[in-house]
C-alpha cells in the first residue's frame, strides 16, 4: 500500500483484509474441521458398533462350546455321501486368517439360535477351511462360481434340489441371512422316511420276481 495513503484508508483497508483473513480462515480451517470431525466421530461409532458387536458375543468357553455347529471336515466324498442320504448340507468356507470369516462365525453362525435351527431340521455343516493349502475346497469353490476363491462364502445344498445350492457371502451382522438361507433351501429328509421308502421299493421288487 502506498505510504501517501491517509490512516483512515490504511485502517478501512486493514479491517477489510481481516475480515476477510477471517471468512476465509473460517471456510478452509472451520469447514475442515466440521468434516474432519464429522469423519472422527464416524469412525468412532463404527469402533464402538463393532466393539459392542464382540461384546454382545463373547461367551465363556462353555457357552461358546455349547454353541458350536457339529462342523465336519470337507471333502468331495464327504458332499457327496450326505448328500446322497438326503441330507441339506451347509458349507462354511473360512479361514484362521480371514477377520471376517470369524466375525460371521460368533455373530451368525455358532450360536444357539443357529444350532437350535440346524439340529432341528437335521442339516449336516461341513468347514471347508483354507488356512493352508486346500485343493479339494478350491475346486469346489471354482464349480459354484467363486473364481477368485473369496471368503467368507457359504454354499447351502437343498436335500431336495442339491444341485442348485444355495450362496451367500459377505459380513452378517445377526444370524437372521443364514436362518432365511436354511429355510429356503429346506429341512433333511427324514432317514425313516427314506428307509420306508426303500423297504417299499424293495417289497415291490420282491412281489414282482414272486409273481414271474
Amino acid at each position: 500500500m502506498p505510504l501517501t495513503v491517509n490512516l483512515d484508508t490504511k485502517v478501512s483497508a486493514w479491517i477489510q483484509a481481516s475480515a476477510v483473513a477471517l471468512v476465509v480462515g473460517f471456510l478452509a480451517f472451520g469447514w475442515l474441521h466440521g468434516v474432519m470431525l464429522g469423519r472422527f466421530q464416524q469412525a468412532v461409532d463404527r469402533e464402538l458398533a463393532r466393539r459392542d458387536i464382540l461384546v454382545t458375543h463373547v461367551a465363556s468357553a462353555d457357552e461358546k462350546q455349547s454353541s458350536d455347529l457339529p462342523w465336519q471336515p470337507y471333502s468331495h466324498e464327504l458332499l457327496k455321501k450326505l448328500t446322497a442320504e438326503g441330507k441339506t448340507v451347509f458349507v462354511d468356507f473360512t479361514a484362521d486368517w480371514c477377520l471376517t470369516c470369524k466375525s460371521n462365525e460368533a455373530v451368525a453362525l455358532n450360536t444357539a439360535t443357529t444350532k437350535k435351527f440346524i439340529e432341528a431340521n437335521g442339516v449336516a455343516t461341513v468347514k471347508a477351511d483354507k488356512t493352508g493349502l486346500a485343493l479339494e475346497v478350491d475346486e469346489l469353490l471354482m464349480r459354484l462360481g467363486n473364481k477368485g476363491g473369496s471368503i467368507p462364502f457359504y454354499a447351502i445344498f437343498p436335500a431336495n434340489n442339491p444341485n442348485k445350492p444355495i450362496l451367500l457371502d459377505g459380513l452378517f451382522t445377526s444370524p437372521q441371512p443364514i436362518l432365511d438361507a436354511l429355510q429356503t433351501a429346506g429341512p433333511s429328509r427324514q432317514p425313516a422316511i427314506i428307509g420306508a421308502k426303500e423297504t417299499v421299493h424293495q417289497i415291490a421288487s420282491s412281489h414282482q420276481s414272486g409273481d414271474s
